[in-house]
């Protein structure tokens, strides 16, 4: 090394000297750049972890999203599933009001049935009885038939028999007239001929008795003939009424069987239809079974899928607080190191003396340490707290002849800075 006065310095010492401070800053800045790779080998492997944590977030993120998604399908799903299991119901209650309408029918026309089967043989009954009546009234009119033939009959040979007394009287009458003009020729005879006059006027006599008695007994034939007539005639009249009863009995048995057969024709109906019913009814059960079934398969897919996005969620909160966490380490790398400037600084002092705990506080502008228990150290510092929000620097100070051991003195170091430093708030 050359000198100011441009000579070379010899000294052993001076040399030496030199050399030594030569030798110092390149370590120094060989411990720097180590230290600095560290920090930058560090910082990229956080960022790359950070990179994939935000990776993983997004995916998570994505599948909450879809599974977000599937749920409110599956909801969608279910209510769907729901409306038409209501609708099913609905058709169900329908259809068994339908069936109950159904048998309500078929016991009224089991009931009308029964009613016009008890009409028909009430009717039966009645056709009976006029077929009986009937009957009696046909032999009642042969019998009058007979009567008024046998009438007719005896009308018949009263009327020979008056016919006869008519032509007798006739005859007796041309006699008679004879006799008189006889009787002129023969007056003088009338004296022989008084007796015969006599038996003639007495049998003339006889003979007007006996035109008399026919004549009455041929009125009360006629009266009796016109008796039977009139009977007749009332016989012809009922007989008349009984079969235009008999034929309305027809009809209404005729319309009887007629409603019999429609009421049997509708059961029939009655029977399909409820056989129709009861078969789709069947089908509503088990279709309504096997919407149950699905609904609840569906229901346990969902409480499946439901756990797997607790599942998720669980996890997605697992890593949104590792994320944090991992935001938190990240920050305090990446924060500034703790530092009292342009911060309100407070010095505690920690010792024990005789096994007794001994704390002092200083705080800006004062000198000296002043003595202070635990709880108005505690009090103090939440009152500086106050005043100066998240602007506190702690320092504790801890000597070497405390008489603390380490854990006392972290314990009681990491509790006054997590409480009242600006740094960890």
């Amino acid at each position: 090394m050359i000198g100011q006065s441009g000579f070379t310095d010899l000294r052993m010492s001076h040399a030496h000297r030199v050399a030594n401070e030569d030798s110092v800053w390149p370590s120094f800045t060989d411990i720097m750049t180590v230290i600095v790779m560290i920090f930058l080998m560090a910082l990229v492997i956080i960022l790359i972890r950070n990179v994939d944590l935000v990776q993983q977030l997004r995916e998570t993120m994505t599948s909450e999203r879809q599974v977000a998604e599937l749920a409110r399908t599956k909801e969608a799903q279910r209510q769907v599933l729901e409306g038409e299991l209501a609708e099913t119901r609905e058709r169900l209650s329908t259809t068994e009001s339908r069936l109950t309408e159904a048998s309500t029918s078929l016991e009224s026309a089991r009931s009308t049935i029964e009613s016009t089967t008890e009409q028909l043989k009430q009717t039966e009954t009645v056709r009976d009885i006029a077929e009986r009546d009937r009957t009696l009234l046909q032999e009642r009119v042969v019998t009058l038939l007979r009567d008024i033939g046998a009438l007719q009959t005896l009308k018949d040979r009263l009327s020979s028999e008056k016919l006869a007394a008519t032509e007798e009287n006739t005859r007796l009458g041309v006699n008679l007239e004879s006799i008189r003009k006889e009787l002129e020729a023969v007056r003088s005879e009338r004296e022989s001929l008084a007796a015969d006059v006599s038996e003639l006027t007495q049998n003339t006599v006889e003979l007007t008795a006996i035109r008399e008695r026919l004549a009455r007994q041929l009125a009360e034939s006629l009266g009796t003939i016109s008796g039977l007539e009139s009977d007749r005639q009332t016989v012809s009249e009922a007989n008349i009424r009984l079969e235009d009863q008999l034929a309305s009995l027809n009809e209404s048995y005729a319309e009887a069987v007629k409603t019999t057969n429609t009421a049997k024709s509708r059961i029939a109906v009655l029977d399909e239809e409820l056989d129709t019913v009861k078969t789709r009814y069947a089908l509503s059960l088990e279709q309504l079974e096997m919407l149950e079934a699905d609904l609840e398969q569906r229901e346990r897919r969902l409480g499946e899928q439901q756990e797997q996005l607790n599942k998720a969620e669980q996890q997605v909160v697992a890593l949104k607080g590792d994320y944090v966490d991992l935001e938190d380490k990240y920050q305090k790398l990446l924060r500034p190191a703790r530092s009292p400037e342009g911060r309100y600084a407070v010095d505690v002092r920690y010792t024990t003396q005789s096994g007794v705990n001994l704390y002092q506080i200083r705080e800006p502008g004062q000198s000296e340490y002043r003595s202070v228990n635990l709880v108005q150290l505690y009090a103090r510092l939440d009152e500086i707290s106050a005043s100066h929000p998240k602007n506190v620097y702690t320092r504790i100070i801890i000597p070497d002849d405390s008489g603390l051991s380490y854990n006392d003195a972290w314990n009681f170091t990491n509790d006054i800075i997590s409480r009242y430093d600006y740094y960890n708030q």
